[in-house]
């Protein structure tokens, strides 16, 4: 566990050496927007208010998860640190939990729609921060292995990551991962870093014939791309929505461009797009399995489409 806080990042480090059992350690972080910053830093009771909420909420997940292994009276504590403010002594009120964990150590995450079926799947690049005692990698005492999971139409996520046959080695101190469209075919593909090692890139060659749209946004002036517009669509009985948001996970941004799974939709019915300045324009009967660029302040008509095979 580390914080970019000196102090923090060696009194976790004291802790996890000398105190805490020689267990896996997984370190829960809970960052707050800057309004709510300034108020919590002002109230001692709404501090200790929110610090409550932040560890219930994370034990009530590993006691979820001990009951779904068999385990009904798991317990589980947490050493909890609260920090005022970041390295450059500006004031971030943050909370640090430590919690003794069996489960990877998740960097970058990329949560995307890989089969184009409608529904979230989700990409993890693992690598430890602490010496495993029993090494993934031989050789390599931080080297995990990265996952991927598929969700279902209830949402529920499960391991994919044998099925889903990742090209290249899998084991690594994964930091960063990049979702794009780099050989423009229509569906995401994966680039995943890794610490004193090369960047991996992950085709991925969507075989499944499912629908899908890329949109590219254009807000109107000298910004390249409409950051923080949402798009809602309507296809094949479907409803998605979507917001411009590459600037997402460990120290990476995704492709800008939208990009959504239609399932079997053979046309977009309805497209409505509501801009960061906050107007809203609808396009109607647009074609599926496209590149669309879209402008702010032109006519449905005027959207143009690049065709991919």
């Amino acid at each position: 566990p580390s914080c970019s806080g000196r102090r923090m990042a060696e009194a976790a480090a004291h802790l996890v050496d000398h105190v805490l059992p020689e267990e896996p350690i997984r370190q829960w972080v809970l960052s707050l927007p800057h309004a709510v910053r300034f108020l919590v830093a002002r109230d001692a009771r709404l501090c200790r208010e929110v610090r409550g909420i932040f560890i219930r909420a994370v034990q009530s997940f590993y006691c979820r998860r001990a009951r779904d292994a068999g385990l009904l009276h798991g317990r589980c504590g947490a050493v909890v640190y609260t920090q005022r403010f970041d390295a450059a002594i500006r004031l971030d009120v943050h909370y640090h939990s430590l919690l003794l964990d069996g489960v990877y150590t998740g960097f970058g995450v990329g949560v995307f729609d890989q089969d184009h079926d409608g529904h979230w799947d989700c990409f993890v690049g693992n690598g430890a921060v602490n010496r495993l005692p029993e090494p993934y990698l031989s050789g390599h005492a931080y080297a995990e292995p990265n996952q991927f999971a598929r969700s279902d139409a209830r949402g529920r996520f499960t391991d994919a990551t044998e099925a889903a046959s990742l090209p290249g080695d899998r084991i690594g101190m994964s930091r960063a991962v990049v979702l794009g469209d780099y050989d423009h075919d229509g569906d995401l593909d994966i680039l995943v870093t890794n610490c004193g090692g090369r960047a991996q890139l992950l085709r991925n060659d969507n075989a499944t014939g499912l629908a899908w749209s890329m949109l590219d946004l254009r807000p109107r002036g000298q910004a390249r791309h409409a950051l923080n517009a949402v798009v809602e669509i309507d296809a094949g009985g479907g409803r998605y929505r979507r917001e411009v948001r590459p600037h997402m996970g460990y120290l990476g941004s995704h492709d800008p461009r939208v990009h959504v799974g239609l399932g079997t939709a053979t046309v977009i019915d309805r497209m409505t797009v509501t801009w960061p300045d906050r107007s809203v324009e609808t396009w109607s009967e647009l074609p599926v399995n496209r590149h669309l660029s879209l402008r702010q302040g032109e006519s449905p008509q005027s959207a143009s489409a690049d065709v991919v095979d």
